[in-house]
């Protein structure tokens, strides 16, 4: 077996590793992956998951919003039970407070 260039792994496990140079499935390590994006720009990519997981959780937050305001839409119009209009008055506060958390973290 011929020795594997440095930029290089073999790809695979297994059976796979052990018949590589043979069958030549050699990879370029870090070829279009997070590693060589990290490298070209220079810093850590962690930021932009973190931005994303930021974002969907705004938006997970902002449709439990619009659920609570039309449910309490409702309930204000049917005062049924007053102490269900104050809990989710509260909820609703507890909704935008967070959505305001989540937006200073951007």
């Amino acid at each position: 077996m011929s020795a594997v260039p440095a930029d290089f792994e073999i790809c695979g496990t297994g059976a796979e590793k052990r018949s590589a140079d043979d069958l030549g499935k050699w990879v370029r390590r870090g070829v279009g992956s997070q590693a060589q994006k990290e490298r070209e720009a220079g810093g850590d990519m962690s930021r932009s998951s973190g931005d994303r997981r930021a974002k969907r959780k705004l938006e997970s937050l902002r449709e439990q919003l619009k659920q609570v305001q039309q449910r309490l839409a409702g309930a204000k119009r049917q005062m049924d039970d007053p102490r269900e209009v104050a809990e989710l008055e509260r909820k609703q506060a507890a909704i935008e407070a967070e959505i305001a958390h989540w937006k200073e973290q951007e």
